[in-house]
């Protein structure tokens, strides 16, 4: 629990949608539900988090934003 308590909350809650209704889907139309998603969570907080934290060498500090 500690360890997903640090993790990008939303990228998280999405991979898990993604997976959950992936079954019920097309091969198109979850690969357009991957690209709406990733779309999406490139312009969160989080993601601008991690791409900085990974250049500066140094722990991400993600806020679930």
């Amino acid at each position: 629990a500690e360890r997903l308590a640090v993790m990008p909350t939303k990228a998280l809650v999405a991979t898990r949608a993604l997976l959950r209704d992936a079954s019920t889907r097309t091969f198109d139309e979850q690969l357009d539900a991957e690209r709406d998603t990733q779309s999406a969570l490139g312009r969160t907080h989080d993601y601008i988090e991690g791409v900085m934290a990974f250049r500066e060498k140094r722990a991400p500090q993600f806020k679930g934003a």
